[in-house]
């Protein structure tokens, strides 16, 4: 059964609501949903008409709306400008794919409730969420899909909401004989890492055929190990123009011998949480002198200890890794 999170309205303007400790993870988010949606993944669903609720809320992804909420000192790193770019571009999206929209359905109940409500980030939002729910719930149901829901505000406790009701008829029909007795939970995530860690990052890894599966595959292991140390806020990371040839190269790419170790490292080098030490990559014999490139700092790290002895090399700056190659122990080349 596949997995998919509708991503509400009100998930889509959270950097603008939320506390200055959370809208790093926020954008990060984002940033990590756009580039699902750009690389023609399934895995996310967008609230249909985002851009138009969001207007009529007086929410329209404009600078201005972030940049009221969004601390002086935190714009240079969190420009609003940047921020409402790309929540208009996931709003705006235009998918053809059918699997990466929520499926067509439409009941009607003899009863129903859910316990707890969601919130919104207005008191408008209190009907069209309620609404949210019930379709979410009844699609999966009708069309036997793993549907959940991503949104913010959420309360500390709420992880999924439970709907019980009786369905007097459904289109698609649910079943022959109406009217059906339904109980189940939709979950509810407040991260997109929390989402991810159901998926099964090492098989993803080692089925990956394309550079942008790879990329998939290592957010998702990155987002499981921070799932399981309690923390949820990814670091952003891309491939240097080298990476990838040198997986192949030295047997750690998809399908190659050292592929699930490699794999593994380079996931807690995204969750900063080492699986070895790191250590700097110096530009001088008397090791004095860290290699840079663009202010980004370079580093290694052990992903083998046998012959061979292959190192992970990467750059690091601020929040942002560029994985730059995997070489041979001996070699202290950073690409």
């Amino acid at each position: 059964m596949s997995m998919q999170v509708i991503v509400s309205c009100d998930y889509l303007v959270s950097p603008a609501f939320c506390d200055s400790s959370m809208l790093s993870e926020k954008v990060s988010d984002l940033i990590a949903i756009k580039r699902e949606l750009d690389d023609g993944g399934n895995k996310v669903i967008i609230e249909s008409d985002s851009l138009a609720k969001l207007s009529e809320l007086e929410l329209y992804p404009c600078t201005q709306i972030f940049n009221h909420n969004i601390p002086a000192e935190l714009r240079t790193e969190f420009a609003p400008k940047d921020i409402a770019a790309i929540v208009r571009s996931i709003a705006s999206m235009l998918v053809e794919d059918d699997e990466c929209l929520l499926p067509e359905c439409a009941g009607e109940w003899n009863s129903i409730a859910l316990n707890p409500q969601l919130e919104g980030c207005k008191f408008e939002r209190f009907v069209p969420l309620t609404k949210l729910v019930e379709d979410v719930f009844l699609a999966s149901q009708i069309h036997h899909k793993s549907l959940s829901i991503l949104h913010h505000p959420l309360g500390a406790q709420t992880n999924a909401i439970k709907i019980t009701g009786e369905l007097k008829h459904s289109v698609p029909e649910l079943s022959d004989e109406f009217p059906i007795a339904l109980s189940d939970e939709v979950k509810i995530y407040s991260t997109y890492p929390r989402f991810l860690a159901q998926f099964n990052s090492s098989d993803m890894y080692q089925q990956a055929d394309t550079p942008a599966k790879i990329h998939a595959a290592i957010m998702i292991g990155a987002a499981t190990i921070l799932q399981r140390s309690g923390n949820s806020e990814l670091q952003k990371f891309s491939f240097g123009e080298n990476f990838i040839e040198s997986l192949h190269a030295h047997q750690c790419a998809p399908g190659q011998k050292f592929s699930n170790t490699a794999f593994d490292v380079i996931c807690h080098v995204i969750a900063s949480l080492p699986k070895y030490p790191h250590n700097p990559m110096y530009s001088d014999l008397n090791k004095k002198t860290q290699k840079k490139k663009n202010e980004a700092l370079g580093w290694r790290t052990q992903i083998t200890k046998g012959n061979p002895a292959l190192r992970l090399m990467y750059w690091s700056k601020d929040d942002t890794i560029e994985l730059a190659n995997v070489g041979n122990k001996k070699e202290l080349v950073i690409l």
